[in-house]
């Protein structure tokens, strides 16, 4: 059932890419579906394990993923599975140094969250914003990784402190 899938994904951080497949293979099976909600963010997870080894698979399974959630969750009605969807996908595009792409992917995950979250100090604002500043510096789009900075100061400050480097990146851009 649909709990016991969630469990596992969440559970077991060490799954392989091979057995998440598989379990995709047999949510598909089990929900008899592949615009399940379900099936949906399993894929996103396999993407995420992938990620590393072929950003290329990834991004073609991530925007089926994204597709499919978009038929799952029609009109105003909004889930956090597409940011994290929309998330992924902004950051492999990222790393495989498409950038216009990866900025309008951040750009979407950026304008859910703040649709759908209260408070935006949470774990998909905070990387949703650290790629989009990053895909900007690379882009060298100083005006716009500044702006985003400045837009969301409050974010910034509270972040992780690992992600400060990117950050001084904008600070040290802006004092030349």
């Amino acid at each position: 059932n649909t709990r016991n899938f969630s469990l596992t994904m969440r559970n077991d951080s060490n799954i392989s890419a091979k057995n998440m497949l598989e379990l995709i293979g047999e949510m598909e099976k089990t929900f008899n579906s592949n615009q399940h909600r379900f099936v949906s963010v399993a894929k996103i997870m396999h993407s995420k394990a992938i990620a590393n080894e072929n950003p290329k698979d990834a991004i073609n399974q991530l925007l089926y993923s994204v597709q499919n959630l978009n038929q799952w969750f029609k009109g105003d009605d909004l889930n956090k599975d597409q940011v994290l969807a929309h998330l992924t996908l902004g950051n492999l595009y990222l790393k495989i140094n498409d950038l216009d792409k990866s900025i309008y992917h951040l750009t979407t995950a950026l304008e859910i969250s703040k649709k759908i979250f209260q408070d935006l100090r949470n774990t998909y604002v905070h990387e949703t914003l650290d790629g989009l500043v990053v895909s900007y510096l690379k882009k060298e789009a100083l005006y716009e990784a500044q702006n985003t900075y400045n837009m969301h100061r409050e974010i910034f400050l509270n972040s992780d402190p690992r992600n400060q480097s990117v950050y001084d990146r904008i600070l040290n851009y802006s004092s030349i």
